[in-house]
């Protein structure tokens, strides 16, 4: 069977969420209308940023600084690290991510760059050989793994595809391998004892909204209708699970990284709206029983500024290292950006750093950058003054 025909097979076997209440948006009916576009529009966003100064700009959508390319990961293992995750194939995605945006924002040089790694990762079919770990043969991280890597370079793609003219040869050879490599991000996960019984993806917890993300992603991408209805079903299904107060129950119960997961799950969230948002549809405004994405990210502000609104659900000390910038240059909190341009009372309310103040301290480290805000979040969303 081919790797097609079996991402549809997929893709129809996946259980969906009931359908939206009246007056909600209905992502059964959702088209792609707008193929290739992925994120963002990139000649609408290219020619916003000719608004800033060539100087902002460059600050704003720097290419990377790595001095080498990494060589093609073929194996991605789990547990590698304390999250879980394996980081072999990260510096990979921050080159084309920063790259992508870089030639979004008119270098070409970085284009080039970002296409040659592109090209040498597809020739090798990188990322192909997903290992299983521990004792039960679990592939849940190894698949962390590589979504985390799809979620970045899908749209850095379609920034290149769009914005660099690549040739029709470097397109199928590029496209074949995105498409195998989310085949593979779509199977199902867990131990190998309980993998073959399994007829969806599971919970609607952070690990879900990332495979839905990389499914809608790519559906924007190759204009299927099917694979980018998969996020707007379950960003609903998350709405109806949340509590009033914002909180998501997956997210909360998991002890002193409950504020970590509710974190990692908006980020997913924000990314699939903005996903519906170029293509016409809202999710930002979407309202189930007075439950909205903004409940969700206010709870998570709130409690970072009040620990004790976390109470009734983790009483542990939490682990608040997402807040800090990485040594690599990534920001867990970059999908703050897309929300300073979406949020409903018209953007973060931003003191100055030396008060204290949370997001104006982290948007003095722009440019804000990470695979589950879809890649350079600064450069594809911010705001000229």
């Amino acid at each position: 069977m081919s790797s097609a025909i079996r991402f549809l097979v997929l893709l129809a076997a996946v259980a969906i969420a009931p359908r939206a209440h009246a007056g909600l948006p209905d992502p059964e009916g959702w088209q792609v209308t707008r193929p290739g576009v992925v994120l963002v529009d990139p000649a609408a966003r290219a020619a916003t940023l000719q608004r800033f100064d060539a100087a902002e700009r460059r600050r704003l959508c720097p290419a990377a600084q790595s001095e080498t390319d990494p060589a093609p990961v073929i194996r991605l293992v789990g547990p590698a690290t304390a999250s879980g995750a394996d980081p072999a194939a990260q510096p990979f995605t921050l080159i084309v991510m920063a790259d992508a945006a870089a030639a979004l924002a008119g270098d070409r040089g970085a284009a080039d760059a970002a296409l040659g790694l592109l090209a040498r990762w597809a020739r090798a079919d990188a990322l192909s050989d997903l290992a299983d770990s521990g004792p039960d043969r679990n592939n849940a991280n190894t698949l962390y793994s590589l979504k985390r890597v799809l979620l970045g370079v899908i749209p850095s793609w379609a920034l290149l595809a769009a914005r660099a003219a690549p040739p029709a040869e470097l397109r199928r050879l590029v496209e074949s391998w995105l498409a195998r490599r989310v085949l593979d991000a779509d199977e199902a996960t867990g131990p190998a004892s309980s993998r073959a019984g399994e007829a969806g993806p599971g919970n609607h917890n952070h690990q879900r909204l990332m495979r839905e993300a990389v499914a809608m992603a790519y559906g924007a991408l190759i204009g299927n209708p099917a694979a980018f209805r998969r996020g707007g079903q379950i960003f609903l299904a998350t709405l109806r699970e949340m509590r009033p107060d914002g909180s998501l129950p997956l997210e909360a119960a998991r002890g002193p990284r409950a504020l970590w997961y509710q974190r990692h799950a908006i980020a997913s969230l924000v990314m699939i709206a903005e996903l519906a948002r170029v293509q016409g549809y809202d999710l930002y405004s979407a309202e189930i029983d007075g439950k909205r994405l903004a409940h969700a990210v206010d709870f998570l502000l709130g409690a970072l500024a009040e620990p004790s609104r976390l109470a009734p659900y983790a009483s542990e000390r939490q682990d608040l290292g997402f807040l800090d910038q990485r040594p690599s240059g990534r920001n867990a909190m970059a999908w703050l950006e897309p929300w300073h341009r979406r949020a409903p009372s018209g953007g973060l309310a931003l003191g100055a750093p030396a008060t204290g103040d949370l997001t104006a301290t982290l948007f003095a480290h722009r440019p804000l950058i990470d695979e589950l805000a879809g890649g350079n979040a600064t450069c594809l969303f911010a705001k000229p003054d």
